[in-house]
């Protein structure tokens, strides 16, 4: 919070100047790259960091590329996924129907209402 604090005036001076995204891309290339080179084994315990700083940081740079590939590696996920064919799933209320209808066929008055 205090280097968001020294950063935020040149927010002013740069309307696109973004603190959080620029701490964390430094954060990213600077500590976290060089980290997890070494790292083999899946970490659950950092997965929600790894997926904040992947998400916030997200741009077409090399270093993104690079950092995405350790990423996937530790959070144990794999970087490209075989599509799986889409089925159609029928409703389950109304198996043997194509659409629902709904119909308000009774209108009586309640059997406790009295006039």
């Amino acid at each position: 919070p205090s280097l968001q604090s020294i950063l935020y005036p040149l927010k002013r001076h740069r309307p696109n100047f973004d603190v959080r995204r620029t701490i964390l891309t430094i954060f990213r290339d600077r500590v976290l790259s060089k980290v997890l080179q070494q790292v083999d084994e899946r970490i659950p315990s950092l997965e929600p960091m790894l997926f904040t700083v992947l998400l916030e940081t997200d741009s077409f740079t090399e270093e993104t590329k690079n950092f995405a590939s350790l990423a996937h590696r530790v959070m144990g996920t794999k970087e490209t996924r075989k599509q799986e064919p889409l089925v159609r799933v029928r409703s389950r209320t109304l198996p043997n129907k194509p659409t629902k209808k709904v119909t308000w066929g009774d209108l009586r008055k309640s059997a406790t209402f009295s006039i």
